[in-house]
C-alpha cells in the first residue's frame, strides 16, 4: 500500500485511481513469495517446484497420479493472476497432492530414499512436535482473542484490556490483532497508547484502515498536522475514498484555513463515486455547504 500511495502520489490523475482498493495481496504468488522471503526463499522455493516436477516425469505412467498433476498444475497456473494460497481450502488440497506425489518418490536429488529418512525421521519428529505445540498456542490465543473482541464490541472494553495486553506475548506480529488492539486502545480514549500500538502495526500491516486510525488519534490529540499526513497518505493508498478528503477538509475548517478547505471541498464534489451509498451523498452535501459558504 505504500507503494500503491507512492504511485498515485506522483500520478494523480492516473486511469488506475479508479480500480485502486485497499489491497493486502498481490495477485501473484511468486511474486509475493519474492518479494516476502528474498532470492534465498525464492530459490528454495523453486527447488521444491523442481523436485516435484522430477517425481512427476518418472511416474508419468501412472494414469491414477493424473488428477493430482492437474490439480496442482491448476493451482500453479492461478497463482500468476491471483492470491490462491490465502484461501485454506485451497492450501489443504495443494498440502495432500504435494503429499502424494511424494509417496511416488524414489530419489530426492541423488540421495536414496532410505538413508534419508534414517537421518531426518528423529529431527521429523521433534520438529512436528514443537510444531503441534506451537500451533495449539497460537489457536488458543485466537480462539481468546475472538472470545474479548466479542466481550468488547458488547461494551466491556476496559475489562477485557488486560487480556489483550496477555495476548501480545503470542499475537504482537499479527497486523491483524495489533490494529484490533489499537482500535480497542481508541475506543477508551488511551490515543497516545493506541498510536504506540499502530506504529507497531504498520510495520506488519499498513493500509488504509491503520492510516485513518492513526489519524483519528492525532485529531483526538489535537495534533492536526500529524493527523493530516496521515490522512493525506489514506488518500493516496485509495484515491477513490471519500473520507480522508472529507477529514481534511474538516481540520482545515477547524484550522480556520478557509480556502484550502474549499480546495478539499472541490475535490470531494468533482470526484466520481465508485460505489454509491447513503454516507458518500451525505459527503459531497457538506462539501457542497462549504463551498456554498
Amino acid at each position: 500500500m505504500l507503494y500503491q500511495a507512492e504511485y498515485f502520489q506522483q500520478n494523480m490523475d492516473s486511469v488506475f485511481a479508479s480500480l485502486a482498493d485497499n489491497v493486502k495481496n498481490p495477485f501473484n504468488e511468486y511474486i509475493k513469495i519474492l518479494v516476502e522471503y528474498g532470492i534465498v526463499g525464492f530459490f528454495l522455493f523453486m527447488v521444491v517446484v523442481i523436485n516435484l516436477i522430477k517425481t512427476w516425469n518418472c511416474n508419468r505412467d501412472k494414469i491414477y497420479l493424473l488428477p493430482v498433476f492437474w490439480s496442482v498444475s491448476a493451482i500453479a497456473v492461478l497463482a500468476f493472476f491471483s492470491y490462491p494460497l490465502d484461501c485454506p481450502g485451497v492450501v489443504l488440497v495443494l498440502v495432500l497432492n504435494v503429499a502424494i506425489l511424494n509417496t511416488y518418490q524414489t530419489t530426492i536429488w541423488k540421495i536414496e530414499k532410505k538413508i534419508l529418512l534414517k537421518a531426518v525421521a528423529g529431527g521429523i519428529t521433534i520438529f512436528a512436535l514443537l510444531f503441534l505445540g506451537i500451533v495449539y498456542c497460537y489457536g488458543r490465543s485466537e480462539y481468546v482473542w475472538y472470545k474479548i473482541a466479542n466481550s468488547s464490541f458488547a461494551g466491556k472494553t476496559r475489562e477485557v484490556l488486560p487480556e489483550y495486553q496477555k495476548l501480545y506475548g503470542w499475537l504482537g506480529k499479527d497486523g491483524l490483532f495489533l490494529y484490533n488492539f489499537g482500535a480497542e486502545l481508541q475506543q477508551i480514549g488511551e490515543y497516545e497508547a493506541s498510536i504506540r500500538v499502530l506504529e507497531e502495526c504498520c510495520l506488519r500491516l499498513n493500509d488504509y484502515d491503520v492510516q485513518l486510525l492513526l489519524a483519528e488519534n492525532y485529531t483526538r490529540l489535537n495534533m492536526l498536522e500529524r493527523a493530516k499526513t496521515h490522512l493525506s497518505m489514506a488518500s493516496n493508498m485509495c484515491p477513490v475514498r471519500f473520507v480522508p478528503l472529507y477529514k481534511l477538509m474538516n481540520i482545515c475548517l477547524k484550522e480556520g484555513k478557509i480556502e484550502e478547505a474549499k480546495r478539499y471541498a472541490r475535490d470531494l464534489v468533482n470526484k466520481p463515486i465508485k460505489i454509491h451509498s447513503v454516507r458518500v451523498d451525505r459527503i459531497k452535501d457538506m462539501a457542497k455547504k462549504v463551498l456554498d459558504e
